[in-house]
């Protein structure tokens, strides 16, 4: 079954047809590339993949268990936290797992512990610990690093980044997130040889699909499987 499909996509703005009669699956470990001529319609297709625009006409069924994760060429951070803080969002669930942990262990401190409560207590650092609880504070410095950060600019404010440096930064917190469809808008622009390098490293080894844009064919030709060209309005 696939994770994302569509079926006679059209957009057009104004009277001006940018793409029509686009009908695509993706499945699970697909790795596509998506080409174009400038203002052949990528971005616009990948945001109607991403649920973030309506086409004018078809339709994009997505699996419901399905998790889109899309890299605008403009990301939108939380300019009053820091890098780190912002890398932190994507781990709520084991932050409050953890929270939760140190609130047991306060209690069973401070009285005779019984066994409902230390079965909580081991229930929930099982879930912790099967979560990644105890390792994703290291992921957040090593996808950090690997998109060219250093660790001093981990406390830095989003608010205090270079434009660059925030795209890098809505790169690094989109590969955390693990999404099972991956949508990159071009995620080659704001990066160094050694931060490409790794970035191609990363993804392949990526355990869902996803679909990329970039001008970059070698890229491209290192990573997908497919090609899907609009070309023509289609």
């Amino acid at each position: 079954m696939a994770l994302l499909a569509t079926e006679d996509l059209m957009h057009r703005y104004g009277d001006e047809i940018v793409f029509e009669k686009v009908s695509v699956e993706v499945h699970q470990g697909d790795r596509i590339g998506l080409v174009g001529l400038n203002g052949s319609g990528k971005s616009t297709l990948l945001r109607i993949l991403a649920g973030l625009q309506e086409p004018t006409s078809g339709r994009v069924t997505r699996t419901r268990s399905a998790r889109i994760g899309y890299l605008a060429q403009e990301p939108h951070l939380d300019s009053t936290a820091t890098l780190f803080e912002e890398m932190l969002t994507v781990f709520e669930k084991l932050r409050e797992q953890e929270r939760e942990l140190q609130r047991l262990e306060q209690e069973l401190a401070r009285s005779t512990p019984d066994e409902s409560l230390l079965r909580q207590y081991d229930e929930l650092l099982e879930n912790f610990r099967r979560g990644g609880g105890y390792e994703y504070q290291s992921r957040i410095h090593q996808v950090l690093v690997g998109v060219g950060f250093t660790p001093d600019d981990e406390q830095k404010l989003i608010a205090h980044l270079s434009g660059g440096q925030r795209a890098r930064a809505a790169l690094a917190r989109l590969l955390l997130e693990e999404p099972d469809v991956l949508l990159l808008d071009e995620p080659t622009n704001h990066l160094d040889i050694e931060a490409l390098e790794w970035l191609e490293e990363y993804l392949s080894h990526w355990k869902g699909a996803f679909i990329l844009v970039s001008h970059d064919r070698y890229f491209l030709d290192k990573l997908v499987h497919k090609i899907w060209e609009l070309e023509f309005g289609r």
